[in-house]
């Protein structure tokens, strides 16, 4: 561990090397959740490029330009790296060290091509899963579905975008969300599931500005609906849209003829 972190510490500037690699989040006083799903943001590298993404934990006897200990891999696949030609790339942070307090730790990248690409975030605050505010807390996570609304109409087969106002409890507007629309009919929570309308159902459809453009399904038939939009990792996090119109495939053509 000593080895690593001396590395470390010569590769995040105590020589002096400049790197163009900057980690942009985690950023200075920011709280992540241990056991859900975090982007981790970086910026000044090249496409088709693959990446190590390490956990470290700075003490008080850490200097500012050092990452400190090193904790675990974030990335899956070790040495060989992450792919990416974005500069983000989620991550699973695991729960705070025994006898840390949570705060005190950094987020290391590095390109695994140029061993003088890399850099540490900002010390953030990781925060235990049980220790996370829940929906019933008071200034817990929530989801405000602002759009569609009462008197709102949208096209079967037409793209349509959904607009919502989502915090996790913690001042973070970064989430993956499950999308799905309901018929305004029925004793569900929202009405009565009729389609899921997030395109990337199996890991939830990701969004900070709180905005997420749908395709209402073709063979949706023309009724009154809901959509329901809900935090992908915590199903007790969602929000209701009000009543809307779907017009049908059929209804939408007529109004074409004369």
């Amino acid at each position: 561990m000593m080895v690593r972190t001396g590395f470390v510490a010569l590769a995040c500037g105590m020589l002096g090397v400049a790197s163009a690699l900057e980690v942009v989040t985690p950023a200075a006083g920011d709280m992540v959740v241990s056991s859900r799903a975090y982007t981790v943001e970086w910026s000044g590298t090249g496409s088709n490029k693959r990446f190590e993404i390490d956990l470290y934990y700075c003490n008080s006897m850490c200097m500012e330009d050092e990452c400190g200990e090193w904790v675990t891999a974030l990335c899956p696949y070790g040495e060989d790296g992450c792919p990416d030609n974005e500069g983000d790339y989620d991550i699973v942070m695991p729960e705070p060290m025994s006898g840390t307090s949570g705060s005190g730790y950094k987020v290391r990248v590095a390109d695994v091509d140029d061993e003088d690409s890399s850099d540490c975030s900002d010390e953030f605050y990781l925060m235990a899963h049980a220790d996370a505010p829940s929906a019933s807390d008071a200034g817990g996570p929530y989801v405000t579905v602002t759009s569609p609304s009462t008197g709102d109409s949208a096209e079967a087969g037409e793209e349509y975008t959904v607009e919502f106002d989502y915090d996790n409890g913690l001042g973070s507007s970064v989430g993956r969300f499950a999308i799905d629309l309901y018929a305004a009919t029925g004793s569900g929570d929202c009405g009565t599931f009729m389609y899921t309308l997030c395109d990337k159902p199996t890991i939830g459809c990701k969004d900070s500005m709180g905005d997420y453009d749908v395709e209402i399904p073709e063979d949706a038939e023309a009724g009154m609906y809901t959509i329901r939009v809900g935090d992908f990792e915590d199903e007790s996090v969602y929000g209701c849209s009000d009543e809307f119109e779907i017009l049908g495939a059929d209804d939408s053509s007529m109004s074409y003829r004369f």
